[in-house]
């Protein structure tokens, strides 16, 4: 797997937001690798509320700055 960059912010100033990593971890791993989102809260301590929301908001920062998961 790899982590494609496409946008237009340097990845550095992507980076400074800190729910930034959190919440790309929390959307690839339960939308698009299919980790449910009970095992991945479990595995991280958290509630499954709480992955869920990260998730959205990872998502949306996905497509907002050109993030994709890709397997090439």
């Amino acid at each position: 797997m790899a982590l494609i960059y496409q946008s237009k912010l340097p990845l550095s100033t992507v980076l400074h937001n800190s729910s930034f990593a959190p919440s790309m971890l929390c959307f690839w791993a339960a939308r698009e690798l299919g980790i449910t989102m009970k095992d991945f809260a479990d595995r991280l301590g958290l509630t499954p509320p709480a992955v869920s929301i990260s998730a959205r908001r990872g998502e949306k920062l996905a497509k907002k700055f050109g993030y994709r998961l890709t397997n090439e």
